[in-house]
């Protein structure tokens, strides 16, 4: 007989994206952890990060945003938009990653990072210029992400694993 409190068989990320959403709709601090190293040197594995509700439409460039897919949540930078049949998809990607994320559609998207937890100590993550440097981070991020993808096409090689 299992217990009802056993680990689910099978991991439900829409479950998790309703209760992220609704946490920070009634505007519960919600702080998620940090689990690898895709968004170094900024965020580090073992940090925390506190979230806000928000919507693709609110959503700026340079934005460190939170996001649900099939693997978990995933927390990268805001880069752009990309059209496709669909309408528009989000791009996003790690600080520390070479790829973009493939684009995604704005239902995965549950909030928007506003503090880091590090070692006890929170540091908030708004304010002009907090925006500012995130605007140029994600100008940088987009442009090395579109030159990596130029690059293994033109070459022709198989994309490595995701980071």
């Amino acid at each position: 007989m299992t217990s009802p409190l056993a680990a689910p068989e099978e991991f439900r990320p829409a479950l998790l994206a309703i209760l992220l959403r609704d946490l920070t709709a009634e505007g519960k601090p919600v702080e998620i952890p940090v689990r690898g190293i895709s968004m170094r040197p900024w965020l580090r594995d073992g940090d925390r990060v506190r979230l806000v509700p928000m919507t693709a439409a609110e959503m700026r460039v340079g934005d460190v945003v939170v996001r649900v897919n099939t693997a978990g949540p995933v927390i990268h930078r805001f880069v752009g938009r990309w059209p496709s049949r669909q309408g528009w998809r989000l791009l996003t990607k790690g600080d520390g990653a070479s790829r973009l994320d493939p684009p995604v559609p704005a239902d995965e998207l549950v909030g928007r990072v506003v503090a880091r937890v590090r070692e006890g100590r929170t540091q908030r993550l708004e304010g002009a210029g907090m925006r500012l440097r995130g605007r140029a981070r994600a100008a940088v991020s987009l442009a090395a992400g579109l030159i990596h993808e130029a690059w293994h096409r033109t070459r022709r090689r198989p994309d490595p694993p995701d980071v």
